[in-house]
């Protein structure tokens, strides 16, 4: 059976949410200066919030992946971007620590269910030949959302306040579920299927297989980088490197302009290669591992005299970074089954937020009582580990 089109059309939709699942979650960063001044919070305040997310990000992805698994895609997805919008408008509300701290929480709940929900629909969608490249294609929201918050949210804060701010950036999901409602339909038969399809893998087995505990070992210590990159970067720049909200708001968009682009080439990159006959394992670790290389740009971002070289090696990382993530949110519909790739996503992208939110509850600390410098040390040296990591579990499919 030839796959149909109209999976381009849901590549489209997949990268539109994750578009908005970013702008959502950037709007804090941008705004940080603003609300921090406004509430009176301080760095290790600031580190907390961002924590929280995080923490229910960490929890939220394992029982995401089973909603999605039991419920389906359409709906499920649907409920995870009402839930997040929702959440979004009211940080319009916070009055200080605690209340902002609490609507990060549900911020977390919501927003988990986004990447769960498009790796599934990728592989029920995609033939495995285009899998990284579809995923690099919605992976690109991540970045583009990402580089979209910045001149936005600034613009918006400077026109209308950061309250206002939330609430219009959070309307965007709403206008994203009208479209995913009316257009989405149900996938078509995978054309390779050969039999009828397989169980849901339980929890308590997926757990034990090798390759799922190396996928959660390696975004344990390699996710908490980009989120540092997402959550600290403009306070970084201001901080540090002294911009106005203004600059942040012309510069700060051009890391994630990097990252799409090296969203789009990691994908493109495995996917040629398998065209080429590899192995697709080994295709995707050829192109993590090359992709992994390019982080070490980190510790050159700390040392670099002029801004504008600190924010070209920050860029060249955050390449790496999202060339590396487009091929390693495509191994759990390489390892599995549709019906068990929400589950196995959940399981390690939970571990990958669990990393972030441990890391993000002590890096206000770190960059209180210290400096960044020993934070791009850090971020420089967790990919090649990580990239260790999957070449020494990750080599053919869970039976």
């Amino acid at each position: 059976m030839k796959p149909s089109p109209l999976r381009w059309g849901i590549a489209a939709l997949l990268f539109g949410a994750t578009a908005i699942n970013y702008i959502d979650r950037q709007t804090l960063s941008v705004a940080a200066p603003y609300i921090r001044e406004s509430l009176a919070i301080d760095n290790e305040g600031y580190g907390y919030a961002v924590g929280s997310f995080l923490a229910a990000y960490t929890v939220m992805h394992v029982v995401a992946g089973r909603v999605l698994d039991a419920i389906g895609t359409r709906a499920g997805f649907a409920l995870a971007v009402a839930w997040w919008s929702v959440a979004a408008m009211l940080h319009a509300f916070s009055r200080g620590v605690a209340s902002l701290c609490a609507f990060r929480f549900l911020l977390g709940v919501g927003e988990a269910g986004n990447f769960p929900a498009a790796i599934k629909c990728v592989g029920e969608w995609f033939r495995e030949s285009e899998w990284a490249l579809a995923t690099g294609i919605f992976n690109t929201g991540a970045a583009i959302g990402a580089m979209i918050a910045p001149p936005l949210v600034a613009w918006l804060v400077v026109r209308v306040g950061w309250r206002a701010a939330f609430v219009l950036t959070g309307a965007l999901g709403f206008l994203w579920m009208i479209a995913w409602l009316l257009l989405y339909r149900r996938p078509p038969a995978d054309p390779s299927a050969t039999s009828a399809p397989a169980p849901t893998m339980g929890l308590a087995r997926l757990i034990r297989q090798r390759p799922i505990l190396g996928l959660g070992l390696a975004r344990f210590i390699s996710d908490p980088v980009w989120y540092f990159y997402v959550f600290w970067l403009p306070s970084y720049l201001k901080d540090v490197r002294h911009f106005s909200l203004a600059e942040v708001g012309y510069f700060a968009w051009i890391p994630f302009l990097t990252a799409d682009l090296g969203s789009l080439a990691g994908g493109v990159a495995s996917s040629w290669l398998i065209r080429r006959g590899w192995p697709v394992f080994r295709a995707r670790q050829a192109a993590m591992l090359a992709s992994a290389l390019l982080m070490p740009a980190a510790l050159f971002a700390a040392r670099a005299e002029h801004p504008a070289v600190a924010v070209a090696w920050i860029s060249l990382a955050t390449f790496g970074h999202q060339s590396w993530s487009a091929n390693l949110l495509t191994l759990p519909a390489d390892l599995l089954p549709s019906s068990s790739v929400a589950s196995a996503y959940g399981l390690a992208g939970g571990a990958g937020s669990l990393g972030a939110s441990l890391v993000s509850f002590g890096l206000g600390h770190v960059v209180s009582r210290l400096s960044y410098q020993p934070v791009f040390v850090w971020a420089g040296f967790m990919h090649p580990l990580a990239a260790v990591i999957i070449l020494l579990t990750v080599r053919k499919k869970i039976e």
